[in-house]
């Protein structure tokens, strides 16, 4: 019902809704040392960023070259089908994420961010570009291919709603997830003790 009205959603290509973003060598950009994303910062099961090692600009990795910012979203290009895709959250903010992601940025007069990532994480659109992959060992996506991808774009007050229903939907299953690596440990600590006594 919420969704009554749909006739004035428009159809948009992600890249229509988006800002560019920026790359450089993290040492154009930071002294000492900056925050990395990489594709082992993501939980894709939460499809949230869980670390982001702070790296010193010396060493920094070759990979390092896309600057984020809060609100931001990481897709990995490698393997879409893992579905390693997560929000950059405030205290990542001005970080930098290897060039294995694509960055959304939304453009905030018209896309809010947290509907592009709840648009990005659905089923639907990781079946439009599960067909770009190429590459037999690393099958990847290339950025344009991502941002080629149409999406339905509901005016801003109707985004807003969406991203309230479905924040409160994933709220809980974090929550879940987080009970159920709770119960892991629990289970693997009594199986040690069992099998150790």
């Amino acid at each position: 019902k919420a969704m009554a009205g749909k006739k004035n959603w428009e159809v948009k290509k992600l890249g229509e809704v988006c800002e560019k973003t920026d790359q450089g060598q993290p040492k154009n950009f930071f002294k000492k040392e900056f925050r990395y994303i990489d594709i082992s910062s993501i939980n894709a099961e939460a499809k949230e960023i869980q670390n982001a090692n702070l790296i010193p600009v010396e060493g920094a990795p070759s990979r390092a070259r896309k600057i984020v910012g809060a609100g931001d979203i990481v897709f990995a290009t490698t393997r879409p089908y893992l579905e390693n895709i997560a929000i950059v959250p405030t205290e990542f903010n001005n970080a930098i994420a290897s060039t294995g992601f694509c960055v959304i940025r939304a453009n905030a007069t018209i896309a809010y961010p947290e509907f592009l990532y709840f648009t990005v994480i659905s089923k639907p659109f990781i079946k439009k570009v599960l067909p770009f992959q190429r590459g037999a060992n690393y099958p990847a996506v290339s950025d344009k291919d991502i941002f080629g991808i149409k999406i339905p774009l509901p005016p801003l007050q109707i985004q807003k709603q969406i991203v309230a229903k479905l924040s409160a939907v994933q709220d809980y299953k974090k929550q879940l997830l987080r009970q159920k690596a709770k119960l892991k440990e629990l289970f693997d600590s009594a199986l040690h003790k069992s099998m150790n006594n």
